[in-house]
């Protein structure tokens, strides 16, 4: 419909960042796969990526400037 959406939510402090592109990308295609409306899609793709940021937040893991987020955070914990 064009319309223009902000989806804001409050920064998460972690430098557990790499991925967060296509882990979006990723759940946007999946929610329309599984029938969401765009705008749902993004939305739920949204709610996903801050919880895997804030699952992430406090994770030592990884080499260089970012390490990984927390994709699997539902099923799993990974030790701090």
């Amino acid at each position: 419909d064009g319309a223009v959406a902000t989806l804001a939510c409050p920064p998460v402090a972690t430098r557990n960042t790499h991925g967060t592109g296509c882990t979006f990308s990723a759940a946007v295609a999946a929610r329309l796969a599984a029938g969401d409306a765009p705008r749902a899609a993004i939305e739920g793709a949204k709610v996903y990526l801050d919880a895997a940021l804030r699952a992430s937040a406090s994770l030592n893991i990884g080499r260089g400037a970012h390490g990984p987020l927390h994709h699997g955070f539902r099923h799993s914990a990974w030790p701090a």
